[in-house]
């Protein structure tokens, strides 16, 4: 073989040349092989690979789809679940809330209920006591003095309940006259030493405030261990033993004279005699203070200016004689009468 001279290549070159063509076109046949047997084992032309990858790409993403899926539903299911318990928690708590609610009005119903069931009985029972004592108090006004002891020795309960409703209607007064009277006492010099009779004292209220005198309580019916039972216009005292005899809202019945004439009796000479009434029960005031001096007795202080009650203060000047107990005037005070309603 004669080689173009120009080409000036040479026999070793040639054979070099040779064997990298052989050896590349071994290496092409291998590929084509392994692309073969590639494409043999995978059942498909190349079409079938592309398939197949993006079939497993797809099953990959459709794997991690229902894992996220799954774990979404599993979290909404948890988060209903907590909302389910909260929300029943929270029914619960509402109606626990609710019956406490419910709970504490009915304990106000039964409270104001109770309250208003107790005001009213209390108003009741106040009524109830108050026409006991408007009754046995005109009652007081009217009858004799004889009778009077003998009318409550046979019922003591009438003169608790009067004694109840005078004490009711005390809170009522802008003052209770034995509270002045006794503050006048307190007032005198050498106060302590006095013997005081006390006529009409109802709870002896004077001989508890005055507990260092000598003080003789004297009523119709006993209230407590202080009050000696008898009838004011016939004690027992000794003539001429008391310094002070006081009648606070006592000159009741129809024999205010023999009152009188009882406390000039147990009064020392000089000894003072104190009357406090109502307003309303004078008639003329100048008129009943000029009959009292009659029974040896003069004005040393009146007191008019007190809201509802009189004060008067009246000193002994003599003993009433048997020839002056004849010509003495019969002493008389409108009662207390109430409106009937």
């Amino acid at each position: 073989m004669k080689l173009n001279p120009s080409l000036n290549v040479s026999e070793s070159s040639l054979k070099l040349h040779t064997k990298k063509i052989s050896k590349k076109s071994k290496n092409v046949k291998k590929r084509n092989v392994t692309v073969k047997d590639t494409l043999l084992v995978t059942s498909g032309s190349p079409k079938s690979s592309k398939n197949k990858k993006k079939h497993v790409e797809t099953s990959d993403l459709e794997g991690i789809g229902k894992v996220q899926g799954q774990k979404m539903e599993e979290s909404r299911q948890e988060h209903a679940e907590e909302s389910s318990v909260t929300s029943q928690n929270l029914s619960v708590s509402s109606v626990l809330e609710d019956r406490k609610s419910i709970s504490n009005i009915q304990k106000k119903r039964e409270k104001f209920k109770n309250s208003k069931n107790s005001s009213l009985r209390e108003k009741m029972l106040s009524r109830l006591s108050a026409a006991r004592f408007r009754f046995i108090n005109e009652e007081l006004y009217t009858w004799d003095g004889q009778e009077s002891p003998k009318v409550f020795a046979s019922n003591p309960k009438s003169f608790k309940a009067y004694h109840s409703g005078f004490k009711q209607q005390t809170k009522l007064w802008p003052v209770n006259p034995i509270d002045l009277i006794i503050k006048s006492i307190k007032k005198l010099p050498d106060y302590g030493e006095k013997v005081i009779a006390d006529f009409g004292c109802g709870e002896a209220k004077l001989a508890l405030e005055l507990s260092s005198n000598k003080v003789y309580s004297f009523d119709l019916v006993a209230i407590n261990d202080r009050v000696t039972v008898c009838d004011n216009a016939n004690t027992k005292l000794y003539s001429g033993s008391v310094d002070i005899a006081v009648h606070c809202l006592s000159l009741m019945s129809s024999n205010i004279s023999g009152y009188i004439k009882e406390a000039n009796r147990v009064l020392k000479i000089g000894g003072t005699l104190k009357i406090a009434e109502v307003e309303s029960r004078f008639e003329n005031v100048d008129k009943f203070i000029e009959n009292v001096s009659k029974f040896n007795f003069k004005l040393i202080k009146k007191d008019l200016t007190r809201n509802l009650f009189y004060f008067l203060d009246f000193e002994k000047v003599a003993d009433i004689g048997v020839a002056r107990k004849r010509k003495l005037p019969v002493l008389s005070l409108q009662p207390c009468l109430y409106k009937k309603r």
